[in-house]
This record gives C-alpha cells, structure tokens and sequence, in this order.
C-alpha cells in the first residue's frame, strides 16, 4: 500500500500557488470549480478557492489539501510550502531488510508517487546497480559479501517540492544446508528421494526405491521446534526419478497429477494424486524405440520435455503436433509430425536437469559441465542449442546436472550432485552468462542437489529444497523465491 513519507523535509522554489481568498458576497462572483483528486490524494490542478467565511460560501478549508495553511499546519500527511498545503512523495519500499545469500542479483521491488527520484548505495560492500533511475533497481550482491554484511539503499524522492528519503537494506545470510524434513527417519516413509515436488503447501518425494511420499511441517511443542509429518504413500513399480506437478496435456478433465519420467520402466507416466492410478503416457518413440532411462522432464505448452542421460537425448511427448489445417506438414509439402514422443535432440554429452526459462520458447537444458539454451521452434521442433553456462569440462562424467532452477530475479542455480556443488549464476539475456559464486560444500551434509525446487507455504517460498543420494531431503535458504 502506497504511504506517504512524513519525514523531515527540504523546501526548494516557492510552488506559486495562490492562499485562499475570503468571499466579498458581491452576487456577480462564481465559485470556482473544486479539483478531482484520487484515492491517494494526488490529483488534478490548484484551484482558484475561497476561504471560510460567515458571509460566503466556503470553496477551501484551511489545512486542506491546495488550501491555504493553518498556522503553518497542514491535515493529516501534507506539508506546508510557501503556505500551501501540499502532499510529499509517496512511496511502497521494502520495510524489512532483504535477506539473501551472497552473489545474487536482487531486485528492490518499489512503487513510487513522486515528481522525481532517485537511489544511492549509502553503505556496506560495494554493489553494481542497474536501473538506478527507475522504481525497481536491480543489486548485484558482491559474490565474496559475507554474513552479516548489510547493504543499505537510500530512496530521495521530491513532490511539490517536497523532499524526503527512505533507506531500504539487504542483509547477507551464509548459505546453511540442512535437513528438510526434520524427524523423518523411517525409510517406508522417505528412501532415497531423486526429486521433489509442492503441491497445496505438502512436500511430495520421489524415491529410487519405487514410491512417493508426501508430507506436512508442523511445530512440536514439546520438542520446541520444526517437524515434519508423513501423510502417505503410493508404491511406483520401476525406478520413478524426475517429477513436476502439473495435468496431461490435451485433456479436459482438469485433473492434478504427478507427471514422472520413470527411468526403470523407461517411460513417461502420471500418478493421480487422489488414488494413486498410474498411467503410462509414452514408453516408446513415434520411430518405434524404447524412450530409454528418461530421468527429468519439464512441461511447457501442451507438450513434455524429457531427458536420457545415456542415450544422450532430449525427447518431446507431443499428443496434439502443430500440424497445418488443410493435414499437410509444418510446411508446405512435408508429411505432417505425428502425435507421440519424438527425439528433438540426439548426441548431446549426459544430458540431465531440465526446465523453461525467463524467456518464452526456450528451454534450458543441463548437460556435463554446461547449461544449454534450447529454442524451441513453432514448429515443435528445436533449434540449434547455444551455451549459457559452462562451469568446467564437458567430458567429465561428475560434471552431470541433477538440479537446475530460476528465482524470480532469474538467478541461475545448478546442483552437481557427484562433486558436491552448488553453481549461482545471474540472468543474461540471449548471450552466455558465467559463474557468479561456486558453493563447495565438500564434507557437510545434505550436498547433493538433485531436483532443486522452491518450497510454498510452511515450507518457504524463498527456500530451495532437494534430494539427496544419502536418503534424506536437504534444504537451503537463498532469499529469493520464484
């Protein structure tokens, strides 16, 4: 909600603007027509008014908006200049401080009613900033800031000569990995989560071992502290790995599911969250081969994106293909594209972690050592992939991308589980972005990064949670959520 700033002032040039002026009754006179003003007080130009009187109308009361001042006060927030009462800026600013880690690009999300304006970093690390004249400047967090640090931003807005400032802050928080579903320890509950999902504030894993489970957070009061409570189980026969919410594409039945790429059963399929009915969507390509040992999928535009790691595919299950109208091909004379899973992209070195991006029509694919940027074209088939992140060597086999995901300020984050990694990499749009912090946490626990996704509700939407081989569900606290 817009708030006006009432705070100590600096006057510059006189506005003009005429003090009431007390009616004479002389019968020829007419009143002049009062201003519109919005909910937020501004509004249109000063009127020509009139000052209370017991032998007149009354146009402008005193302390009032454009009306003369009272004693040098004004109603409420407006100020007095040059005897004039007028409102200040108003402004919506962060009142609390921004807490991130360090290394990300954070945007100062503002609204801002004012003639003019500006920011100033005014303390801690030195911090590049872009869009520093316009309402939401973005931060680039220094990479080395440590815990503790705080940044702090200072807003100078003038209206109707009015001049006020507002600081607003951002607090650096040490990445700290631990358990994410505290007290969760019987393994009919949680195995070896390869991914995981949200759905209506529950946690859903997905468990090498053939099943998922969902679960709540709760706080023990006994115990003084966070719990998290199994709700229940559905046994998935084969090796379940990759899984988002979402519904069958084409379908009109508005039915939520889990959509699973099950690498044991080298298929596509659904769960129904309410019963646990398994469908098999695609286990073969239109070409008539297996789908492989799909391990990541990604759901865009009617159409499922999945990955195979040791076939080195990228494949699209595709029910509805944009085909023309008159049965033809995409273009004129070619066959049309038939409906099932097709291999968009073949020869590609692990192929991995997979999900949309900032923006619409491409996909970002993790490979060994890189993240690719995929275009999609309108004719379903993809275009040519370009790097957008490399982060070591593309042959090395502990390079894989179990993890990727964008905040909503587009922060890249990339989980490489063999080595221990988590990879920060900030937004570059249509070119190759670089590494912006590389998180080693060799030795602690909770270090895998499979699956990243953001947490809703009691989970925390600015938390990223994880699986991880070591059978438990990690979780670290970024600041920015999607």
């Amino acid at each position: 909600m817009m708030r006006r700033a009432h705070l100590s002032l600096t006057f510059a040039v006189a506005l003009g603007l005429p003090a009431c002026e007390a009616s004479n009754g002389d019968e020829n006179e007419t009143d002049a027509p009062a201003t519109t003003t919005g909910e937020d007080g501004s509004g249109g130009t000063t009127p020509t008014t009139t000052s209370p009187s017991t032998t007149g109308p009354v146009d402008c009361i005193a302390g009032q908006e454009t009306c003369a001042c009272l004693e040098n006060n004004c109603i409420g927030t407006l100020e007095c200049v040059n005897d004039i009462c007028v409102p200040g800026p108003e402004f919506d600013i962060p009142d609390d401080p921004i807490r991130v880690i360090a290394g990300l690009r954070v945007p100062i999300d503002s609204e801002i009613l004012a003639d003019e304006f500006s920011w100033a970093q005014t303390g801690g690390p030195n911090a590049n900033v872009t869009g520093i004249d316009t309402q939401s400047p973005l931060v680039d967090v220094p990479a080395g800031a440590s815990g503790g640090d705080v940044l702090t931003f200072t807003l100078t807005a003038i209206r109707n000569e009015v001049e006020v400032t507002a600081d607003v802050t951002i607090e650096i928080v040490e990445a700290n990995f631990e358990e994410g579903l505290p007290m969760i320890m019987d393994p009919e509950q949680l195995g070896t989560p390869n991914t995981v999902s949200f759905r209506g504030g529950q946690l859903w894993a997905v468990m090498d071992e053939g099943f998922v489970s969902w679960f709540d957070l709760d706080f023990d009061d006994k115990l003084g502290e966070e719990v998290a409570v199994h709700m229940g189980r559905h046994d998935i026969p084969g090796a379940p790995f990759g899984a988002r919410m979402g519904q069958v594409p084409d379908r009109d039945d508005d039915i939520d599911v889990l959509l699973i790429a099950n690498a044991g059963n080298q298929a596509l399929e659904s769960l129904t969250l309410n019963g646990g009915n398994i469908e098999t969507l695609s286990d073969e390509t239109v070409d008539a081969e297996p789908l492989g040992a799909v391990r990541h999928l990604i759901q865009m535009d009617g159409e499922i994106y999945m990955t195979n790691g040791e076939g080195g595919q990228l494949l699209v299950w595709d029910p509805s293909p944009p085909n023309d109208d008159d049965g033809g091909g995409t273009t004129g004379g070619e066959p049309p594209i038939p409906a099932g899973t097709r291999v968009l992209l073949s020869d590609l070195v692990m192929p991995s972690a997979i999900i949309t991006g900032p923006e619409d029509g491409f996909l970002y694919l993790g490979v060994a050592g890189e993240v690719l940027r995929v275009p999609i074209l309108e004719t379903g088939e993809a275009g040519q992939p370009s790097v957008y992140l490399s982060f070591g060597d593309n042959a090395d086999p502990n390079l894989i991308v179990d993890g990727l995901q964008f905040d909503r300020a587009n922060n890249l984050y990339v989980g490489v589980p063999l080595e221990d990694r988590l990879v920060v990499a900030r937004y570059a749009a249509g070119e190759e972005t670089e590494v912006i912090r590389d998180i080693d946490t060799a030795g602690a626990d909770f270090s895998d990064f499979g699956g990243l996704r953001f947490g809703d509700d009691d989970f925390g939407g600015a938390t990223l949670y994880y699986g991880n081989a070591g059978g438990r569900v990690g979780r670290v606290f970024v600041g920015l959520g999607n």
